[in-house]
């Protein structure tokens, strides 16, 4: 599942939500990722003092992605151009990212909560339809 995050305070919440549906106490999250209890308890209760990456430490232990959605195509082109290392892989996306988008899209942050939606409703294992025989 996917939740937009348009605050801290939006963090602090998907954070909390995650770390209370797992059955993770404040002092274990804590002692995994090396920080102080308050340290841990700062974003979830709308606290802006908490470095990016003590939050970063945080989500990756609780299992949450981090997404930065990003709409405009030049500067998809930059990240990948930063990040990838692999410049044939900016180059086989390039021409994708020069046609001009159908539809414009407002950028964001978003968390992916796949495991919360694991535990939170039990997953259905239906067979798959198996075509029907033609007979000819």
């Amino acid at each position: 599942m996917k939740h937009e995050i348009k605050s801290s305070s939006d963090l602090g919440h998907a954070i909390r939500a995650v770390r209370k549906a797992s059955g993770i106490q404040l002092d274990d999250l804590s002692g995994i990722v090396g920080v102080s209890k308050q340290t841990t308890s700062n974003p979830e209760y709308d606290k802006d003092t908490v470095s990016l990456g003590t939050v970063l430490r945080h989500l990756e232990e609780l299992g949450i992605r981090l997404y930065a959605d990003i709409c405009d195509p030049k500067a998809m082109q930059q990240l990948l151009k930063l990040s990838s290392g692999d410049p044939d892989a900016v180059e086989r996306i390039t021409a994708a990212l020069d046609k001009p988008p159908t539809q414009i899209q407002p950028s964001g942050f978003y968390l992916a909560m796949e495991d919360l939606a694991k535990t939170a409703a039990p997953a259905t294992t239906e067979p798959a339809p198996q075509p029907k025989p033609r007979n000819g």
